[in-house]
């Protein structure tokens, strides 16, 4: 399962719950690390606080 935003996805696992944020490179050819790593931190977070995404 995953959840898009633009040319950026969340997959979450089915067995754990774990967020893993990818950039879909067709859509955005240039990566962009560091949008990633503030989407990941930001998941990480809401995951820690239990917030609901």
């Amino acid at each position: 399962m995953y959840y898009e935003e633009g040319p950026y996805r969340v997959y979450v696992c089915r067995s754990c719950g774990e967020r893993f944020v990818v950039q879909d490179l067709r859509l955005k050819a240039e990566l962009d690390l560091p949008v990633l790593r503030a989407r990941a931190a930001w998941y990480a977070l809401a995951e820690e606080e239990d917030v609901e995404v």
